[in-house]
């Protein structure tokens, strides 16, 4: 799992090899919210270090089921989201369930997130680089805006969202942020590109081509 800065609440969302779950990721990455991604069978191996579960089964499945018991009866200190067509799964103290729509899964983690966990997901920073996503996201280096597109200052947010310094492949960001590999590097380039003609500095680095980290 990546790290993630101490504040930052550990997000598990679990679905089956058959769901895509490419949608919720967009929409979630979107707003500045991250998670890291498991089968079922993995949600039993690291439930006593997650804080927020999220069942994802848009098509109701009896090993859902299954799962949304035994992290009911199991996970002491977890959030538990169902989100999906819940049939014979009900909501209870434990167990929050939400129709398998993106936009209301966001709002709900964003609820969450601002009022347990004491953050604001869409808003990220360090001593000198401040972003806030939405439309549109600003970003400010050193108090100086940057016009960035919405893909670059994702990435921007990302990478102030994990430990500060820490190098992280182009394919982690990209699988985060439901960005192609590739088109990260350009993403990149074009950030620092326009913020050597603001600031006359970079606002990302890379070492030895391992990954990309703010300083």
């Amino acid at each position: 799992m990546i790290k993630f800065r101490k504040d930052y609440p550990v997000i598990l969302l679990a679905a089956d090899e058959k769901t895509n779950t490419d949608e919720l990721r967009h929409e979630l990455s979107g707003s500045g919210i991250y998670f890291h991604t498991s089968d079922f069978n993995g949600v039993k191996e690291n439930i006593d270090t997650v804080d927020i579960i999220i069942i994802y089964s848009p098509i109701y499945s009896s090993p859902a089921k299954a799962l949304t018991d035994y992290v009911s009866d199991n996970a002491e200190n977890a959030i538990i989201i169902y989100v999906g067509e819940p049939y014979d799964i009900n909501e209870s103290e434990r167990v929050t369930v939400l129709p398998p729509m993106p936009d209301t899964a966001v709002s709900e983690l964003m609820t969450i997130l601002k009022e347990t966990f004491k953050i604001d997901p869409s808003y990220a920073e360090d001593e000198e680089i401040v972003c806030a996503l939405g439309k549109p996201a600003q970003v400010y280096y050193n108090g100086t805006k940057l016009l960035l597109s919405k893909s670059e200052a994702k990435i921007v947010h990302f990478l102030l969202t994990v430990e500060p310094k820490m190098l992280v492949p182009k394919e982690t960001i990209g699988e985060y942020l439901a960005l192609a590999p590739g088109a990260v590097p350009v993403h990149i380039h074009n950030i620092n590109d326009k913020s050597m003609k603001t600031y006359h500095d970079k606002l990302i680095f890379s070492r030895s081509s391992r990954g990309y980290f703010v300083y």
